[in-house]
Formats: structure tokens, sequence, C-alpha cells
């Protein structure tokens, strides 16, 4: 058509397959600038202003109808009956009582994301046995428009990733296996969250949804739990990267086994759907592991005593792969040091306390660690023994420990406990900066805190994961950013690496006992009619070592137990001979001592070592030796009378009430100095605590509230010449009353 018509507009017109709604504007269709410049108009003045208002009441027409177009709704064929079951949940999820929201969640330093579900998705419900609602059949089946982008299952620190981290090797024998998602093990007994992500497929739903988790073990179903999740939180969390999802736990479905039921050990399947379809499924095992046992103990130096903090263990629990975590005070006197604090000699006197204890208990009662406490004022560190330092300053018996109890600004105490155990149980340093590079770490300029070689994150400190205490209320999240428990830093966690050193403790397997050690560390103390010699000392770094102290442990009948063996790891340096009259050997040991310091790699300032050996029968022995390079260094032997021993107070009737001083009259007739140790029965003899080993003086005061009060309390007193014993008891009972007040 030749015609033409104001510039930009041609006249409405339909084609053919251009179908015309009644009531719908007709699409405008806008002509093409095929030349420049204005269009020459062969009409009269009049015609054009015509045209020009004609013109733009049709265009404010075409905007309008526009705008109706996208405002109007657009109505759909009525669906067939098979439709309408697609479109719509099942009727057995109508009407559930909806949970209540779950309290915010601690977000540890995080700002939380800027899409904020306004109806969180409810974690706060405890497990069920049995479903809430079934799962629709296919026939019930919708299009959700959702998929996972994964499945979480933590205990305290997990690995996942998204995608799966490049390093990862699904190789459990391999040491890079943590990087591997969802590879942290899980230990049966131990809080549990199942974490679920969702992520829309495509366009995201508009109705709320209903999230299933089938629990299995060994092809039965044993759990069968729901949560709902709303459409407005899909859509709001769709976003979000991983990393933000996993700060939150308003921000994932979450299913709590807190604390899990006693058949999920051993692999177990999670089974995870959407209403029926787009499953996820995802099988783990579940590894037995022993609870750990911690006994504490006071330490009294120059007249302070730390304070009893109550609740000082919670991190032992919230970081350790174990089920549970026992914290008690050992039932004995606070332990009183006398003399300037050496780590060395403090760590063998813990460990005599621990042995003699153990000498008068069954293993099943024995601790796993002896934790000594220091009063803060004086001592703000903290001391380990472990077994996989044998160039470190220690008996390394794995099984003492002590430290200052300092408060801090953020756990104090409590981090140095988890810090020191950990050690003992086969954890090492991680990386750790210097307080100027990192103003949340103390390690001093020029400290060799001797790092773990096997530390996998290069020169940094950080746990990589997120962490979460599953034994708070609410759970507790910790980012990635937050330090390692074996760092010289502030703001602790668990990192996987360490995590997984732990779980692999040859100290937490089930069938480790409290007796248990390595190989190269001996056996039990054989059962021997005799009883157990130990034999301990100091070598110091000038090659001096001091006389050998001896002990002979007097078996005595069924009330008495075989205590646990500690020696020294095998070496060449120095020997311990113990010889019989006539000259032959009756033991012999050699031993490497080391001289480092385990925290700072600096020279320590002794090497104690610690032995303990079947009784020979006391006739027979003539002098245990120490050498070094066959040149004897120190020497001791049996002189030819033992003590006498009287016991004076308490000897049968008295009530102890408060502080007390327990007496009793030593004599030697070779003139040989005397060494006793006290011991206490809460029971008429029938079970035995030490109070208090290797004192000097024929007396010993305590107060009546820091051990067991008793209606038929006895005490015994053991006498030695380092050969020679004599034992005495209370002649009848006398009682003790504790009055748990401030001493």
């Amino acid at each position: 058509m030749d015609t033409q018509t104001p510039a930009g507009i041609n006249q409405q017109r339909h084609s053919p397959g251009h179908k015309h709604y009644p009531g719908r504007p007709v699409p405008i269709e806008f002509a093409d600038y095929r030349q420049s410049g204005s269009v020459t108009s062969t009409r009269t003045g009049s015609r054009s202003t015509h045209f020009l208002i004609v013109g733009v009441l049709l265009l404010q027409l075409v905007v309008t109808s526009a705008v109706l177009i996208l405002l109007a709704p657009i109505e759909s064929p009525t669906p067939d009956q098979n439709s309408v079951d697609a479109l719509h949940l099942p009727p057995s999820t109508a009407g559930q009582p909806a949970l209540p929201p779950p309290q915010p969640f601690p977000n540890a330093g995080r700002e939380r994301p800027a899409a904020t579900p306004s109806q969180p998705i409810i974690e706060t419900a405890s497990p069920i046995r049995q479903p809430t609602a079934q799962p629709p059949t296919l026939a019930q089946r919708q299009p959700v428009g959702l998929e996972w982008r994964g499945l979480e299952i933590t205990q305290g620190i997990q690995v996942f990733n998204d995608p799966e981290s490049p390093r990862c090797v699904p190789d459990p024998n391999r040491t890079d296996y943590i990087f591997c998602n969802n590879s942290m093990p899980l230990v049966a007994g131990r809080h549990t969250l199942v974490r679920a992500y969702p992520a829309c497929n495509g366009d995201c739903p508009t109705t709320d949804l209903t999230v299933y988790l089938r629990v299995f073990k060994d092809g039965r179903e044993r759990a069968s739990l729901t949560r709902q999740l709303s459409a407005q939180t899909v859509q709001q969390i769709n976003n979000l990267p991983l990393l933000d999802l996993r700060t939150r736990l308003e921000y994932s479905v979450n299913f709590e086994f807190f604390p899990p039921p006693d058949w999920m050990t051993g692999p177990v399947t999670f089974e995870l759907t959407i209403n029926g379809q787009d499953t996820l499924t995802l099988t783990r095992d579940f590894a037995v592991r022993r609870p750990l046992r911690v006994a504490y103990l006071p330490i009294q130096y120059q007249g302070l005593t730390p304070p009893e903090i109550t609740n000082i263990d919670h991190w032992l629990l919230r970081m350790y792969p174990v089920p549970a975590v026992e914290y008690y005070r050992l039932p004995v006197p606070d332990l009183v040091w006398d003399k300037t604090v050496n780590k060395g000699e403090l760590l063998n006197k813990l460990l005599f306390t621990y042995w003699l204890y153990a000498q008068y208990q069954p293993a099943s009662q024995w601790p796993d660690q002896l934790f000594g406490w220091l009063p803060q004022e004086f001592y703000n560190g903290g001391v380990s023994d472990p077994f996989w330092c044998p160039n470190c300053a220690g008996p390394h018996s794995s099984r003492v420990a002590f430290g200052g109890l300092r408060p801090e600004h953020d756990i104090g105490g409590p981090r140095i406990l988890v810090h020191e155990i950990a050690h003992n149980l086969g954890a090492q340093h991680a990386w750790s900066p210097t307080q100027g590079e990192d103003g949340l770490c103390f390690r001093a300029e020029g400290t060799d805190i001797q790092v773990d070689p096997a530390w996998p994150y290069p020169e940094t400190p950080h746990i990589q994961e997120f962490g979460i205490d599953l034994y708070s209320d609410p759970p507790v999240i910790y980012p990635p950013a937050y330090y390692d428990m074996m760092a010289y830093c502030y703001q602790p966690w668990i990192s996987p690496f360490t995590y997984r050193k732990l779980f692999d403790s040859p100290y937490l397997q089930p069938q480790a006992s409290a007796a248990f050690l390595l190989p190269e560390f001996g056996p039990l103390a054989e059962k021997n009619s005799s009883g157990t010699l130990l034999v301990s000392g100091v070598v110091y770094p000038d090659g001096t070592v001091s006389t050998p102290e001896i002990v002979r442990l007097e078996r005595s009948g069924a009330g008495s137990f075989a205590p646990p063996a500690f020696n020294p790891p095998p070496g060449e340096d120095y020997c311990l001979d113990v010889q019989a009259t006539d000259g032959s050997s009756l033991a012999h040991r050699c031993f490497n001592p080391g001289f480092a310091d385990i925290e700072s790699g600096a020279m320590a300032e002794s090497s104690p070592f610690f032995f303990t050996l079947p009784h020979p029968e006391r006739q027979e022995i003539g002098q245990i030796t120490i050498s070094k390079n066959g040149r004897v260094l120190a020497r001791t032997g049996p002189s030819n009378h033992p003590p006498d021993l009287v016991i004076t107070f308490p000897n049968g009737g008295e009530v102890l009430e408060n502080q007390q001083t327990m007496t009793w009259t030593a004599q030697d007739a070779d003139g040989d100095s005397l060494h006793f140790d006290l011991l206490f029965s809460p029971d008429g003899g029938e079970s035995w605590l030490p109070l208090v080993t290797n004192l000097s003086d024929p007396a010993y005061t305590f107060h009546t509230d820091q051990i067991p009060a008793s209606s038929t309390a006895l005490i015994r007193v053991v006498a030695t010449d380092g050969f020679h014993t004599a034992v005495d008891e209370s002649d009848a009972p006398f009682s003790l009353v504790a009055n748990h007040q401030e001493h």
C-alpha cells in the first residue's frame, strides 16, 4: 500500500494465523524505519492535525492494552481428574498441626544473609519412630520443581562442598580422604544432625512441600520423619550460595537425632524425598568409640588452690568424636606441690598418683586421663605427656597432664583441658601464626610449636569447614574462619584433620580398656605373688640422674589388681638394671630420655623416667642401677632391716570433721630415710584410695570435704626405705564427716 501514515504507526491488521480473543486488545505492530529524515505529508494542515490527534489516542490505547495483558489472569482449560490429583497434596497431609518456629541460632560472628526466610524451616522437632504422613503414591505425585543440592550428616565438623572438592580421594586409607564430602567419621551414640539443602529445578514451586526422611538399618525401615518446606522459603534461599546456606540452620531442612537411637550403629541408610520424588540416598557408618573418662585433681601451690569450677569439661564432649564424657574429681585430697614447678617432675608425680590409685581399683574404674589443675596465678599454660613424642620430656604415659586454671575472654581453662588431653590422645599442633601476624593468636615470636608434619592446610590455623555444637541448646554454628583447637589461637573449634586424628586414637578404640597401651610400651605388669616394683627418677640435660625412687606394692589377695604398666619407649642411651644378690640380671630396660618441651620445642629442665616391673622376691634383689654407655650414674640397694611403723591417729572410734591431721610413728634400724604412702578406705577395707604419696614426714593434714564421708573408715600407711616396706592399718573403723564448705 502506498498511502503513508504518521511516522512510526501502522494500521491495525490481522494475519490469518493471529487469533483474536474477545475482550483483549489486538497487538500493535510497529513499522520499520526504512529511510532517514522526516516524512513529507501531501495532505492539508487540518488533515495532518486530525491524523496526529487520532494517532496519539491510538498510542494511548496500545499502552493501556499492554498493561491489561500483563495484569489479567490467564484462563486455563478445565483439567481432567488426573491433573487435579497431580496438582494437590494427598489428603493425609492436610490439617497437620504447625510446629512453632525455632529460636534464632547464634551465627558465630557471621552476618545474616539478606534473603531471610519469613517462615523458617522447622528443625526443633525430635525424631519420631512412626511417620506422620505416608509419602504420596505414584498416582498422587506432582512435578515439584525442586532438587537436592546435597545431604550433610554432621556431629561436630563435616566436609561439605558444592561441587565436590577436586582434592577428594575416596579412599579412607589416604590422609587426604578428609577432603571428601561427608568423609568425617560418625560415632554411635553421638548427637547427629542431618541437613538437606534444597534448590529449584527450573521454576520454583508455588505450593508448600513435605520433605520425608526414611532411615534404614539392615534393610529395615527404623524411622520415618517429615518436615514442612514452604514455597516462599525455597524461593528466598534458592539463589544463596552453599556457603551462606550452611551458616544458619534456618537455611536447610534439618532432622535431629539428639541423642540418636541405640540401633543407629554400623551402616545406616538415609533416604530423602520431596513429595515422594527426587530421592537422595546416603549410607554412612556409625563407628563405636569408647566414652572418655577424665579425672581431675587440684594442685595446692604456694598456699593457693584452684577453685572447683563446674562445667569446665564441656568442650571435650562438644569437640571430641566420643559418645559421652565423664569428668570427675579423683576421690583423693588435693595434691600438694612444695617445689618449683618442674614439668617433668610434676608429670611424674601425677603419674605415680594415677598408678597408685589404679593399684587398688578394677580396670573398669581407672580414668582414661588424670588432669592436674594449678592456680592460674602461678601457671597459665598446659603440659601433656604424649606417647607419640619420644624426644619430648616426660614419662610418655599418655595418661596425665596439667595446666593453669586461668580465666580468658573466650574459654580459658576448658581450652587448655581440651588441647592437652588431645595431645595425649594423639593430636599434634596445628600451624599457628604469631600474635603479630594475627591478633587472635598468641604464639610468641621465635617460638617453635612443632606443627604436625601432616597438617594439610598450608600456613593457616583455620578449621576450613563449618563446625557445629550439637550439645548446646540451641546448637551453635562456627564458621570456617574459626581456629583449630590445636593452634595457639582464641575462638577454637576442631578441624576435620584433628577430628580424624582423635577418631583414630588407640585410646578411644572400642577394644581398648583403660589398661590399653601401645605394644612398645609393654603389657600390663605381670601378676606376681610379690606384687609390683616401681622405679622412677629424673635425667637432667647435663647427663646426670637422680637416685632412683623404689616403690614396692605388695599384692594382698582379691582386693588388689594388677596396675597398668608405664615404661618409656625402648632405647639405648640409658639403662635400668635390677640385679640379684648373686649378680645375675633380674630386669634390664634401656631408654632414650627426651628433653624437648612439647609446646615450645625449647630445652626442658629434666626428663623423668617411670618403670613398672614384676616384683622379684625381696630377698633376691642386690642392687638397682642407672647407667649410660656402661658407666653407672646412680646406684641403690637394700639395707638389712625393714622399718617399724605404728598408726597413732585415727586408730578407731574417732569422728573426723573439717581439717584434720593423721599421724604415725616410724623408725628404721639401719638409719635409712623413710617415705610414706597413705591410703583411705571408706568401706571398712573393701576398697582403698590413695590420700598422699611419697611423704617424708610421719603426719598428713587434710580437709574431710576432699574425700568421701564414711562411718566405717580406715587408713593404711605404707612405709618404705626403698626396698623394705612396713604396713599398718587402723585398729578399728572411725567416722569421717564431709561438710562441703570452703576450705
